[in-house]
This record gives C-alpha cells, structure tokens and sequence, in this order.
C-alpha cells in the first residue's frame, strides 16, 4: 500500500505566497508558469529558498494572475 506524498505546500501569507517542500528534496528545482495553455512554460523561481523545520521554504510575491508551481527533478 503506497500512499501520495504531498511535495508542496502552498499558502497566502501576508501578502505573499509561501511555498514549502520537504528539505531532503535536493534533486529539484521549483518552478511556475502563469496557466496551464500549450504556449504557457515552466521557468525557475529565481527565489533562493530557506531551511526551516526541515522544509525548503521561498515567499513569492502574490500576483493578480493564477501561478501554478511544481518541483522538477534536476537530471
């Protein structure tokens, strides 16, 4: 029986959004795009994150668009 992990944890704070993962996650890099559109590209969060409870943590600045994040795997 295999159960999902929860990577990311996304949440408004304060007028940003925190975006956390697990910090033994070190084979990845996060990334967003603006939508889901064929034309839309996943680009690096140029925000370096930090180490807190054992989570990488950034905060982004909250946009007036939908952002979609995801971790990708660094070959």
């Amino acid at each position: 029986f295999v159960q999902p992990l929860a990577l990311l944890d996304i949440r408004m704070a304060t007028n940003r959004v925190r975006v956390a993962w697990p910090e033994l996650l070190t084979n990845f890099v996060l990334q967003s795009r603006p939508n889901v559109d064929a034309g839309s590209f996943w680009s690096n969060v140029p925000i370096t994150p930090v180490t807190n409870e054992g989570q990488r943590v950034i905060f982004d600045r909250p946009t007036n668009n939908v952002r979609f994040y995801r971790l990708q795997s660094i070959p």
